[in-house]
């Protein structure tokens, strides 16, 4: 006896009967749900008779095993009918509409509270994707959201707690930095512009920008500024896209803004080496006539790179001008230095000879 006033007891305890499948759970739960509670109401109806009746004994506990089993299964069939949390918005980019430049803070990625916040390349100096640059904006009530970077949940602030006028300079700071402190100025309002959006600080009013107007570059330090001050441009405009999106884009207009690669041009050749021009100058000197040192040179140096030294030294072989010339004539297309080729001149005496050498190597 004592064991099923117990039952019924558990059974008609406020969570058994406060259990109820979501809205979501299919019908047949909600029907099976139904059923225990049939079952639960009409034990709690046996309960006055059941002293001294064994019969009604017998049936309330037969309801309430029953009932107790359906709950259970019920607990364990609701369980994955539940709908998944919805994933968290993914971190973005804040893009400068000025620079194209992202947001991010002072310290790659090893930072702290009261570090600045800067403008850096997007994609980080080589191309590393810092996550100090990625940011997650989360409601905070009355249409205001804290900016807390993902390296370190630290959120977008300003210097001065709570006390801030155009110029001053923007950080990250814990979102709360005190129990009961509401931290106002790390408390901002994303607006939608035709050119982007503007971050609006809660104390001030004025909009999350950039020093030195629409001239800044990489480094260059976030403050506040009049949100539409006409001599400040698209300084106080951002861009914002998921991060992981954004790189894709950032990578493309890198691209585009590349100049085009040019194939390097091939090294020049190297002129003979000079024990093989040796070997030539050896076989020149072994001939008695000139006709036949020039029969000589056609074989072994035609087509063949060589310096003007090497040229000077082969027509040290010859004896005369009209040879010395059909020398320079036969060998001066494959002259790897021709800058040099002036020092030819020295060779000739005559002024007939040196216009007829300038007009054999300006070819």
């Amino acid at each position: 006896m004592r064991r099923s006033v117990a039952l019924i007891a558990l059974a008609l305890s406020p969570a058994a009967l406060a259990f109820r499948p979501p809205p979501e759970a299919p019908p047949s739960l909600v029907e099976r749900f139904d059923g225990v509670q049939a079952d639960l109401e009409a034990i709690k109806g046996l309960l006055g008779a059941l002293k001294g009746k064994p019969p009604l004994l017998a049936e309330a506990r037969s309801r309430l095993e029953r009932a107790l089993a359906e709950l259970e299964g019920l607990e364990n069939d609701t369980r994955g009918t539940a709908a998944p949390p919805p994933p968290p918005p993914p971190p973005l980019a804040f893009m400068n509409a000025s620079s194209g430049l992202c947001l991010g803070v002072v310290g790659n990625d090893r930072h702290r509270a009261g570090d600045g916040v800067e403008l850096a390349p997007c994609l980080g100096e080589r191309g590393q994707r810092p996550i100090d640059q990625q940011w997650n904006v989360v409601p905070a009530g009355d249409g205001l959201s804290t900016v807390r970077n993902q390296a370190t949940g630290l959120c977008l602030g300003v210097r001065g707690v709570d006390r801030a006028t155009v110029g001053a300079e923007a950080e990250v700071y814990d979102c709360g930095a005190a129990p009961g402190d509401p931290r106002l100025d790390n408390q901002w309002k994303v607006v939608d512009t035709e050119r982007g959006v503007q971050v609006r600080n809660r104390v001030t009013g004025l909009c999350l920008s950039v020093r030195d107007g629409d001239r800044h570059g990489p480094g260059a330090v976030a403050v506040l500024d009049e949100c539409d001050a006409p001599r400040r441009g698209r300084d106080s405009t951002w861009g914002t896209a998921p991060y992981a999106s954004l790189v894709p884009v950032i990578v493309e207009r890198v691209i585009e803004r590349a100049p085009p690669v040019r194939p390097e041009p091939p090294p020049p050749p190297r002129p003979i080496a000079q024990a093989e021009l040796d070997k030539v100058l050896k076989t020149v000197d072994s001939q008695s006539f000139g006709e036949d040192k020039l029969r000589v040179l056609k074989l072994a140096l035609a087509g063949k790179p060589v310096s003007v030294a090497q040229v000077k030294a082969v027509i040290g072989e010859f004896s005369f001008s009209s040879e010395k010339l059909e020398v320079v004539r036969m060998l001066n297309p494959t002259i790897v230095d021709r800058e040099n080729r002036f020092q030819l001149l020295e060779l000739f005496t005559f002024d007939s000879e040196k216009r007829e050498l300038e007009g054999i190597i300006s070819q």
